[in-house]
């Protein structure tokens, strides 16, 4: 036990940074940004994570977080995705797709680095989506809609911890909750999209069954 701590500690020394290396918010937000998460990471050894309640003012807006270690799952995105966007050289995106939104941090990093395009964010799960829809509003340029991504047109069983709202994923056989799903290309027909530029999924092992139903515009 002792050495998790460690070994978390500095993992989340080496997560700070990297953000610093890769933000380009300016000092002052990005100092006020790691020392809401580690104040929230404290808050939660004493009260318990309550999704959908639980949130934290930042850049004068609420941010409702997924699990007891608050703002470390935004700062991972932010990190991680930022650099490979650069690496890539990845620029003019007019259209984003966020499959498995969950609270909508991707959404909201994507709003931030291009502000002209058009996000499509899908999260299934009401709990959680109430949560994006929380943390959107404002954000003219992102749609959110409250289905799964896969390859049939139905309802199916997932897996939810309201813990952790980042782990859901289908499950058809033992699901503690039923969603509503569709497909790739039937999200793409109703929106009249004719192409994506940015198609981020993240449906834990189920990314197959997303792109199995997805090839008709670009795949």
């Amino acid at each position: 036990m002792k050495n998790n701590i460690f070994w978390l500690i500095k993992n989340s020394f080496v997560l700070d940074y990297k953000f610093f290396k890769v933000s380009d918010w300016n000092f002052f937000d990005n100092f006020i940004f790691i020392i809401k998460k580690y104040f929230t990471i404290i808050k939660h050894f004493f009260k318990k994570f309550e999704l959908g309640k639980d949130f934290v003012f930042f850049k004068n807006k609420r941010i409702y977080y997924d699990s007891k270690l608050g703002l470390a799952g935004y700062q991972s995105i932010l990190s991680r995705h930022q650099k490979l966007m650069k690496i890539a050289g990845i620029k003019n995106v007019l259209t984003v797709v966020d499959i498995g939104a969950n609270v909508g941090f991707f959404s909201l990093m994507c709003s931030d680095l291009f502000p002209s395009c058009k996000i499509f964010s899908v999260e299934p799960i009401k709990n959680t989506f109430n949560c994006l829809g929380k943390n959107v509003h404002g954000n003219k340029n992102i749609r959110i809609f409250n289905y799964a991504i896969s390859n049939f047109n139905g309802t199916a069983k997932m897996t939810f911890d309201k813990n952790d709202s980042a782990v859901s994923m289908l499950n058809y056989e033992s699901g503690n909750i039923q969603v509503n799903a569709k497909t790739l290309d039937d999200l793409t027909d109703d929106n009249n999209l004719t192409g994506i530029d940015i198609l981020k999924i993240d449906v834990e092992t189920f990314e197959n069954l997303v792109l199995l139903c997805g090839k008709k515009h670009w795949l």
